[in-house]
């Protein structure tokens, strides 16, 4: 999984922000301001879909394994209490 976000966002740093780059000229400051905020917002985007879906991943861990014995259940929630 991490190597798949490693190339996600190698692949908007060079691909997609190329484009953009090349599409819009890049020579007004304000358009590299915009590109700039642009890749800035999408580089969150990614990093927030990565987290949610590693937490997602773990969750389904923790409730598809250990709700299988209700010790370690109890544990967890008295953890998370």
């Amino acid at each position: 999984m991490e190597l798949l976000f490693v190339s996600a966002s190698q692949w908007l740093s060079t691909v997609v922000m190329g484009w953009l780059t090349h599409v819009y000229n890049e020579n007004a400051a304000s358009t590299r301001s915009s590109i700039k905020k642009f890749h800035q917002k999408i580089s969150h985007f990614l990093y927030e879909t990565y987290t949610r879906t590693r937490i997602e991943q773990l969750f389904n861990i923790i409730i598809g394994e250990c709700l299988l014995c209700k010790s370690v259940f109890y544990q967890f929630i008295v953890c998370i209490f």
